[in-house]
């Protein structure tokens, strides 16, 4: 629950910053993931020892803790900003009028091509967010135990990578995310496939079929995660609307409900995808 609200409301409140800043959201959601990720990688799972090494030497050798300071700073800021407001309050209101006038001469997005991206990003969170987590074990597991760690290892590497591939090349057309949306999309057919072929899809057993899963869906990752990141973007700088950001939550979240339910249907009451047991023997040629 606090995931859901919390995505679909701050993007709303981000619309009272700059474009940049809203990258630092991006940011910290590439964070999350990432962090752990390294500290499995660099002393196993359920370890603390580096952590705690880290936060030692923050409160030994930095000015960390000058940070219990900042409230009676940001009071003293304040008292400063009050003034500030209250001085060009007394400022004449052509120069305001001027000021906003001035920055509505940005490019402007269209109302179909606001709609387009939308719909775009509804696809994108449906796939990503919604199936194909669901489908993570019957799509892995037949390549082996590793396979499935390597790929738990990996892929929260990928959206950090788009972040900096999104702040790296900033100016993305319209026909690119389209064409990598429907890329995206058949990389994610490929995974349904695999995942409908369990318990013994195509070079099962394999290494090279390890490679093939991970290596399609680190990509597919890694192009989702940047669609999503230019989207938000886009819709921030030139969609005029103050609710842009708001609707651009909502199709997370809504891409989410869509997801997760037909596919919560098609496991547990159909039985379409069948996972494969640990300690059995399969594929028998």
């Amino acid at each position: 629950m606090l995931d859901c609200t919390s995505s679909l409301v701050f993007f709303d409140y981000m619309k009272r910053f700059r474009t940049q800043y809203l990258r630092a959201v991006f940011l910290g959601e590439a964070l999350t993931s990432a962090i752990p990720t390294v500290l499995i990688l660099a002393q196993g799972v359920a370890g603390i020892i580096i952590a705690s090494l880290i936060a030692f030497i923050l409160l030994r050798w930095t000015s960390i803790v000058r940070l219990a300071d900042a409230a009676e700073k940001n009071v003293r800021e304040k008292a400063i900003s009050n003034r500030n407001v209250a001085v060009e309050e007394n400022l004449p209101m052509v120069n305001v009028i001027k000021s906003r006038t001035s920055s509505k001469s940005i490019q402007h997005m269209p109302r179909r091509l606001f709609f387009l991206f939308l719909i775009l990003n509804t696809v994108n969170s449906t796939i990503s967010f919604g199936c194909l987590p669901s489908l993570s074990t019957y799509a892995l597991l037949p390549f082996g135990q590793k396979a499935f760690y390597y790929w738990s290892v990996l892929l929260p590497i990928a959206y950090p990578l788009a972040l900096l591939l999104s702040i790296y090349w900033k100016h993305v057309s319209n026909h690119v995310i389209v064409l990598q949306s429907i890329f995206n999309w058949l990389l994610a057919t490929f995974i349904f496939i695999i995942a409908r072929q369990s318990p013994c899809p195509w070079l099962a057993d394999t290494i090279q079929g390890a490679l093939m899963i991970i290596t399609v869906w680190f990509i597919m990752s890694l192009t989702s995660g940047f669609l999503r990141i230019t989207i938000g973007n886009r819709i921030k700088s030139e969609w005029e609307d103050d609710k842009g950001m708001f609707y651009y939550g909502g199709t997370v979240q809504l891409g989410l409900l869509l997801g997760t339910i037909p596919i919560y249907i098609l496991i547990n009451v159909f039985g379409v995808f069948i996972d494969r047991k640990p300690c059995r023997a399969y594929c028998f040629s």
